[in-house]
């Protein structure tokens, strides 16, 4: 399905004439210790605030089968027994959630709960929003810990909007597309949103708009962060 929806972004002689290849695995956040253990590639774990990932996913749909049933008594079935598992503190918390924004941000929370618990220096961690803030710095890092040199052209193509990115992003203006969930949420969506993170411990993105990847760790919420790793 990604392959035929994406279809126009790459073409086999791109493969070709390629000399690395990059894998865009939005799902891997649930197995990035299993991946550091097993894969020596480098890795890069991007994170976008909670707010601006919950407005999107409002907005564009096909997240159904994670909001379908909210209130009722279907609510869990999407979630992994696995998962229910090995973090009863992390699901515990799902029984607080009412709403479909902070079903969605109970989702986000849990992708990135789970990545920052298991990576180690060896992970590139980065934030979407220092990277659009401040381009050339956070790009000299990231190619430095991938040993290349960075191409000239690699700051023009980062203002270049994905061809998946919804119409009128402000590419040109970082701060109006950082603060863009706001025309989206409600104050209500955005209240529940900041008490779902605050829960889960994940601070960095209420204290910043913008934080930096040194910003980007696990604070005590709700749930103690002895009670978050399986024993």
């Amino acid at each position: 399905h990604w392959g035929s929806l994406y279809k126009p972004l790459f073409t086999p002689s791109q493969f070709l004439l390629s000399d690395r290849l990059i894998v865009k695995f939005v799902n891997a956040n649930r197995i990035l210790g299993w991946l550091t253990t097993y894969f020596k590639n480098p890795i890069i774990l991007m994170t976008r605030s909670p707010f601006s990932v919950v407005a999107s996913m409002k907005l564009h749909g096909g997240f159904k089968h994670i909001h379908d049933g909210v209130g009722g008594e279907h609510k869990r079935d999407w979630i992994q027994d696995r998962l229910v598992a090995d973090y009863p503190a992390v699901t515990e918390l799902y029984e607080q959630v009412n709403t479909v924004e902070e079903v969605l941000v109970w989702d986000w929370c849990v992708d990135t709960l789970l990545a920052l618990q298991d990576i180690d220096e060896s992970v590139f961690v980065l934030t979407y929003e220092e990277l659009i803030c401040f381009p050339e710095r956070t790009l000299d890092a990231l190619f430095n810990y991938l040993g290349v040199s960075l191409p000239s052209h690699a700051l023009d193509m980062l203002r270049v909007p994905s061809k998946t990115a919804s119409e009128g992003v402000y590419v040109r203006e970082p701060k109006k597309q950082i603060a863009r969930y706001t025309e989206r949420l409600n104050p209500a969506e955005i209240k529940n949103i900041r008490r779902i993170v605050s829960e889960f411990g994940l601070h960095f993105y209420l204290e910043s708009d913008s934080p930096s990847r040194d910003d980007v760790r696990i604070a005590d919420g709700l749930i103690p962060r002895s009670r978050i790793k399986i024993p």
